[in-house]
């Protein structure tokens, strides 16, 4: 079939490597729909549209990647390109592509050839230049296939950082504050410095900094050569913006699938929100990939081909991190005889706008960078990270996705898996559902990788088999779920083999499971308003705490507010006080109170890392007195300096690349938004250094019904999705058929080599 709209342009290209006509549909709701006749021409368009859609946050994104932004930015980006450039891919490309499902490198290629069409018209004038481009004065780049894969800071990885910081309180004998910033699941390990690190802090800064979002600032524009080191401190970022405190802290997300015995229509429902910082654009790019080997619908980042998250003709997915160990810190003699021929150093030229070339020495130890060096003292410090292994950039792996056919033969299309580690689930149009963990998590030479090590050679002897991995299919539950919490079955060993200690607090996947078991005729409106589900479960127990505590008579006692906030639901809504209370209660005088019986002597930054879930067992463990001393003190303080009567909602800022007028006029914010729910609620909605502010949630949603494709929902907030008028959501439409009736305007794309004939589809 032909999809034709009353706004119809045709772009002829020159030179161009498709071989046939590809339309590009544009339904009502923001969604692309790509139609192409090859893989090829489809990847290529894909491309094209990425560059149309996105080109300033996919040119922003490689620049960032590849350490290329002090180029055209200036010296105050030097440090985070020296950053990211340490943690480029530098081994053997050929291992490289032979890494990902096969026809990778064909595809990134076409993907690139796309990308590099649209900015070509670009810079000829043919398209207009992105307002960005303009402010800032440069012009977007070209791309390589290699590009795509050789940068891996794009995605964050777990744990070197909480390694470092145990490190940093177990070497001042701090132990019981590390305690407070996680409860290790299966067990806590015995734990013992093996090597004593310096200024831990100094490379905690590194790895956040290649981690972090660009923030361009008048001041980081104005910065000279002698400004360099300044901005090598994320703390610099976070004084001007503070979402960036913090920054390698990973998000979580939320999926589920029911089994049609569960559902009105008896075909099963795949649900998956993931949780990232909330920006503009959007991280992701919602887009229908069709041709006539398959067709695909879902989000990716712009910046990749393909897409990670959505369903094709017979099966949908979703994801979450699984919060896997995939780094581990070591430290390494650079004097001793069997590691010399391992360290590799070389200078690295740093162009900088406006100055001098900034010339770094870049090294890696046995081919892992290395964090910190310093021969005289016969001291180095690297990292053993899946970040350096070939076929980990990250989320290209979903390629292998675009032709699955069943749940039961997905588990074999992870198997080149490797970035990030993930929870998938699955359903089908058999009716199967399933849950699988994917990702290269290393099988450890000795310790937990839960403290850094010493040693010479390598601290691991390879990666678990993704077959191997944790897997469930069609339980007797009718469903599946994650939520970054720890879901390891029972007859996983983890210490002969673990995978994780570190897991995200499970108060989210406590909510899903309360509400999931009772659904017995569930439809797609109940996954959405779970989607929207804002009551903590971390606020009902430490009410239910509180409750326990006292009296009758004491509670009665209290100032009516307090009484008031007792009998709160506990869901996190901007309509009454209790929740903006309960935030400041547990931020501003529970976290401090608890870290201060714990350990007197704790430096007070360490209050920003206790987990809720941690900070509840502790109270449980202490005697009633206590208990009810510490509770005490600090509802009584936090009521005194609380407003009831005059209280702020917290608002969903969207943050962008520029984030101040840095040109008189400029402002690429777009307005906040009203937030409902935390970190603890399955409507996700995390905050920082500024309580009142939500700097990361579910931007993205998606609700599948298999039993029809085109019932599916979806939004992707701030820019893309445009939902009917009153609804959250908008349809994911699928079908052809049904895809023609919604068309507003579509771009044929034609090489000025090829007949643009019509386009017809069986």
């Amino acid at each position: 079939m032909r999809i034709l709209s009353t706004d119809e342009n045709t772009i002829v290209l020159a030179d161009s490597a498709l071989r046939a006509p590809v339309t590009i549909a544009a339904d009502r709701y923001g969604l692309n729909h790509i139609l192409a006749e090859n893989e090829n021409d489809l990847f290529f368009a894909q491309g094209f549209n990425a560059a149309r859609a996105r080109l300033w946050q996919i040119d922003l994104w490689r620049r960032r990647g590849l350490g290329l932004l002090a180029g055209v930015l200036g010296p105050g980006f030097a440090a985070q390109d020296r950053a990211c450039r340490t943690f480029l891919y530098a081994g053997d490309m050929r291992r490289e592509w032979a890494s990902y499902p096969a026809g990778t490198k064909d595809i990134c290629e076409h993907f690139c050839r796309g990308i590099n069409a649209f900015v070509e018209r670009v810079r000829q004038g043919q398209a207009p230049l992105p307002e960005e481009f303009a402010v800032l004065d440069f012009a977007p780049s070209f791309w390589r296939a290699e590009d795509i894969v050789r940068i891996r800071t794009n995605t964050i990885t777990a744990n070197a950082v909480s390694e470092l910081k145990r490190t940093a309180l177990l070497q001042q004998d701090h132990e019981r504050v590390d305690r407070l910033r996680a409860v290790l699941r299966p067990f806590r390990p015995q734990l013992r410095v093996e090597a004593t690190i310096d200024r831990p802090e100094e490379l905690i800064a590194l790895l956040e900094l290649a981690t972090a979002p660009v923030l361009i600032t008048r001041e980081r524009l104005q910065a000279g050569f002698a400004d360099v080191e300044k901005w090598s401190d994320p703390q610099a970022l976070a004084s001007v913006d503070v979402s960036v405190a913090g920054v390698r802290a990973i998000e979580g997300s939320n999926n589920w699938a029911i089994a049609g015995s569960r559902t009105a229509t008896g075909a099963p429902i795949l649900a998956s929100d993931p949780h990232r910082t909330l920006q503009n654009p959007s991280l992701r790019y919602v887009v229908h990939l069709h041709c006539p080997s398959f067709s695909v619908v879902g989000a990716g980042e712009p910046a990749l081909p393909g897409i990670s998250i959505g369903h094709n003709e017979s099966v949908g997915f979703g994801l979450t991190i699984f919060p896997a160990d995939q780094e581990d810190v070591f430290v390494f003699d650079p004097s001793a005889s069997e590691a010399e021929e391992k360290l590799i150093a070389e200078q690295v030229v740093v162009p900088m706008r406006g100055a001098p070339p900034l010339q770094v020495e870049l090294a890696r130890f046995a081919g892992h960078p290395v964090l910190r060096l310093d021969r005289r003292a016969g001291h180095g410090i690297a990292l053993r990270t899946v970040w350096s292994e070939p076929g980990a950039s990250p989320y290209l792996a979903s390629l292998a996705l675009l032709r699955v056919k069943s749940v039961h033969e997905f588990r074999s299309h992870l198997a080149r898996w490797r970035l990030p580690a993930v929870n998938f689930v699955a359903a089908d149009r058999a009716g199967s559902i399933g849950w699988f963990v994917a990702g290269a998590i290393p099988k450890r030479a000795g310790g937990f990788g839960l403290l850094p090590r010493k040693l010479n050679e390598d601290p691991w002897q390879g990666f678990i088999d993704n077959e191997d991995l944790p897997t469930s299919i069609d339980p007797p539950s009718g469903y599946v779920m994650s939520a970054n919490e720890h879901n390891l079955p029972d007859s996983w060993d983890s210490s002969a083999q673990p995978l994780a200690f570190e897991w995200y607090d499970g108060f989210r996947a406590r909510r899903i499971h309360e509400v999931l078991r009772e659904q017995r005729a569930a439809g797609l409106a109940d996954s959405e308003a779970l989607q929207d589900d804002v009551l903590s479960v971390a606020a009902r127990d430490l009410l239910q705490i509180v409750l326990a505590t006292f009296s009758s008579q004491f509670l009665e006692a209290q100032p009516e507010s307090l009484c008031a906030f007792l009998r709160w639901d506990a869901r996190i809504d901007n309509e009454t006080p209790h929740a903006a209370f309960y935030s400041h209660w547990v931020r501003s005088y529970l976290k401090p109170a608890i870290l201060a019986k714990q350990d007197a002597a704790a430096a007070s930054h360490w209050v920003a890392d206790i987990s809720l879930e941690a900070l509840i067992d502790e109270l449980k463990t202490l005697d009633i007195a206590q208990r009810r001393e510490l509770l005490e003190c600090s509802l009584q303080t936090a009521t005194g300096s609380f407003n009831w009567f005059s209280f702020s909602p917290r608002r969903a800022v969207f943050r962008h690349a520029i984030a101040d007028d840095v040109v008189d006029g400029t402002c690429f914010l777009p307005p906040a938004v009203v937030w409902s729910g935390d970190e603890t609620t399955v409507h996700y909605g995390r905050s920082g250094a500024n309580p009142y502010q939500i700097e990361s949630g579910a931007s993205f949603r998606m609700i599948l019904e298999l039993a029809n494709w085109d019932n599916s929902r979806w939004s992707n907030i701030p820019d893309q999705s445009k939902p009917e008028p009153g609804k959250p959501t908008a349809p994911l439409l699928y079908s052809l058929d049904r895809i023609a009736k919604e068309i507003v305007a579509t771009t044929r794309l034609v090489s000025d080599h090829t007949v643009a004939d019509s386009l017809s589809y069986s």
